[in-house]
């Protein structure tokens, strides 16, 4: 494997790893230039510009790109792979292009699914997913990716099988930031989820409909058997719970940071079930490891 670097462009951050020739981690860095901070037509320049001032020296190197960077928001609208998906397909589909300053580019593609209930799409999870499998040796997995929107991922043979999307992260910021219910609290949960978060999720798992239970978060504030600082834990056990109510496996590995993974862990060990949290960076890192030895850029 020739020297690379990865980049995983988010909504909100970048992140850009150098691998050497024998696939060590050799630099990274992170930057709050997410997509959503980049202009229309700008992201050659903004990339640049990055990697000049992190070191000239990277200008030099081929670059492979995951997360939003492909999608309609993003450099250049990629495609998605449809299931079942796996390294080799979505290395087939690499979309790739020059680099006004030299290097060749690719963008690694989304994957997508098309079943009865609907129509779903990941964009970078996919990579970790792979890189997990590589990372571990894994043939058969169950995955979730807690984070905005968390996925339910189902690894099978090799391959993304099947997958779903929760707004979990998303709707726990509507709630607590634009809604009665988060009014004058703290906009933060505990570090540590404790009492009120349990309670959330045993409430969540009862398989209420979920815009009754969260407005226990309101009633318990005025009855005063819920201090003001436990509602935000309160309510991301509720969304957590609720989520999970769905989720009928006996174990899963949990991928993201380890504030988020840490609840979800509680969250499942409350249900019974069984997690492995492992890192993000790690599994990106590793993901599009696998697919650069698919198809060498």
């Amino acid at each position: 494997m020739n020297e690379h670097i990865f980049i995983d462009w988010g909504t909100s951050s970048f992140r850009a790893y150098v691998i050497s020739e024998s696939g060590e981690l050799h630099d990274a860095m992170h930057a709050p230039r997410g997509i959503l901070s980049v202009e229309a037509g700008q992201f050659s320049s903004v990339l640049e510009m990055l990697l000049r001032d992190w070191n000239s020296a990277y200008l030099s190197l081929p670059i492979l790109l995951g997360g939003m960077a492909g999608s309609a928001r993003g450099w250049h609208q990629v495609d998605y792979v449809p299931c079942p998906a796996s390294a080799p397909l979505l290395a087939a589909q690499l979309f790739r292009f020059g680099l006004s300053w030299g290097p060749i580019a690719a963008i690694v593609p989304g994957v997508c699914i098309d079943t009865h209930y609907g129509f779903d799409v990941m964009r970078g999870e996919e990579i970790q997913v792979v890189g997990l499998a590589r990372k571990l040796r894994l043939n058969d997995a169950d995955i979730m990716t807690p984070g905005t929107h968390n996925k339910h991922i189902r690894f099978r043979n090799g391959k993304i099988e099947n997958f779903s999307t929760y707004i979990t992260g998303e709707m726990y910021n509507v709630v607590l930031n634009n809604m009665l219910i988060g009014s004058a609290l703290p906009k933060t949960a505990s570090e540590h989820p404790g009492a009120a978060f349990r309670q959330g999720v045993e409430m969540g798992l009862e398989g209420r409909v979920l815009t009754q239970t969260l407005f226990q978060g309101w009633t318990r504030r005025l009855k005063k058997t819920l201090p003001d600082d436990a509602v935000p834990d309160f309510l991301s056990g509720v969304l957590i719970g609720s989520e999970l109510s769905h989720f009928t496996e006996e174990s899963c590995f949990l991928i993201g940071e380890s504030k988020l993974t840490d609840r979800y862990k509680a969250a499942l060990e409350q249900l019974g079930r069984h997690a492995t949290l492992v890192d993000a960076s790690e599994c990106f890192i590793e993901g599009m490891k696998a697919i650069i030895n698919e198809d060498e850029l």
